[in-house]
Parts: structure tokens; sequence; C-alpha cells
């Protein structure tokens, strides 16, 4: 958390090392409607990120069909991962109705219903499947790195931005025409956005893996713990 913070306030400098920060060099830094951003850096609208328009998918899937398309529902996006084993899918008739919401790997899923804000990257074997109404497609543009995009959505700049957006509505929801106008910071060199984005990846595995060893630990204590207090190992007094 700190590190997102840092790399997406602060930015990297050609040699790779986080910008002084504002307090140590007010001078490289300007003052905008979303805060503090590096000169180098540009303010955008999240729609002016993509080639194509943000939208979101089907209205009335109809029912389940056993080999018809995939479509990704806001429930589907309750994990870190977009898994299509679980997921419904409609004809390939009501599909093609939709092409403006088919995704493609490397595109970024939005969740504007439930769980607002929530963005997950399309994997490999979801080309091709499409959305619903409760989630749009990002899809980025050439001077846009896909993960840099996914990153920036989750930070704490954005997430303030879509919580003043759906403040005093019946239920969480986000508009698309308020998820096109979302304001962001950009680096302008395609450079910096690529190592932001190697940087969070990198951190994001160390994570992953930690957490793995972390319950590969708890099972082990509960496996000990077992043994020891049912007598199945004898403890030497």
């Amino acid at each position: 958390a700190g590190m997102m913070q840092d790399l997406f306030t602060r930015g990297l400098t050609p040699e790779g090392k986080l910008r002084p920060t504002r307090q140590q060099a007010p001078n490289q830094y300007q003052k905008t409607p979303i805060g503090w951003i590096p000169k180098e850096w540009e303010v955008k609208a999240l729609q002016e990120c993509c080639d194509e328009l943000i939208t979101y998918g089907i209205v009335q899937a109809g029912p389940h069909i056993e080999d018809g398309v995939p479509y990704i529902r806001t429930g589907d996006m309750s994990g870190e991962y977009l898994e299509i084993d679980d997921m419904l899918r409609t004809s390939f008739l009501i599909a093609s109705s939709y092409q403006r919401s088919e995704v493609k790997t490397g595109d970024i899923v939005c969740a504007i219903r439930a769980t607002v804000g929530k963005v997950l990257p399309v994997p490999p074997e979801l080309d091709g499947a499409n959305l619903t109404q409760g989630t749009a497609k990002l899809s980025p543009n050439s001077e846009t790195v896909q993960d840099f995009l996914l990153w920036l959505m989750r930070t704490e700049q954005v997430k303030r931005q879509i919580d003043l957006t759906i403040k005093g509505t019946t239920f969480s929801e986000i508009t698309l025409a308020d998820l096109r106008l979302l304001r962001v910071g950009f680096p302008k060199k395609f450079t910096e956005q690529l190592e932001i984005a190697e940087r969070m990846n990198a951190v994001s595995q160390k994570v992953v893996s930690l957490t793995a060893d972390s319950e590969k630990l708890r099972q082990q204590k509960s496996g000990l713990m077992h043994d020891l207090l049912t007598g199945k190992v004898a403890v030497k007094v």
C-alpha cells in the first residue's frame, strides 16, 4: 500500500528512482483538479486511456447454455482472478448482439454495481467472453500500459472519486458516463508507466507467495495441535 501511494503520486525518474517528495522538491510538481502530480504527468479522463468506448454488457442473458459464451457478472469478481469454471453462459445468438462488450485478453473488467470500482484483468481463457449490466470493460489504448491502468484503478485517488460519485444513491452503482469521466494522473512517458506496473506486479507476486507460505504454516500448526492434543504423538515430560 505504501509503495502504491509513492509510485502513483511521485512516479519514477528516468533512472528508475522515486522522485523527491513535493515538500523536498516543490518545483517538480504541479497542482491539478485531482491533487499534486509530477510535472511530467498529465490528467486524463479514463475514457482517454481506452481505444474503445467504455461500456457494459448483456441486459438479459437468458437461460444457461452449457457450451455457450461465458459472461462476467459482479459475483464472478469476488476473488483476485476471473475464473471461467463457475461462470454462466449465454447463447451465441445473444452474445452476437452485444459485440461491443465482448472482452479480449488485455482488457480490464470493472464492476459498476455492488463492489463498485473493483477491477480484474481478462485472462487468455476468457478471450471472447462477454459482460452483464453490472460490469464494464476498459480496453487500454496503445499509449497505455494495461497493468499500469489496472493498478491505477486500485489507487485511493480513484477509489475516492468513485465513492464521491456513488454517494447518496439508492444502491452502490456508478453510471457509465461517470466512469468514463473519472480523472486520473498519467505519466506521459510509456516507459515510466511500464516500470511502475512491473514494480507493482513484482510486489503483488511476492504477496501471493507469502500468503501461500502462511497458509501452509497454519495447516502445519493445526495438524501439530491435533496430534499433540489427542495423544497421537507422545510428549516427553
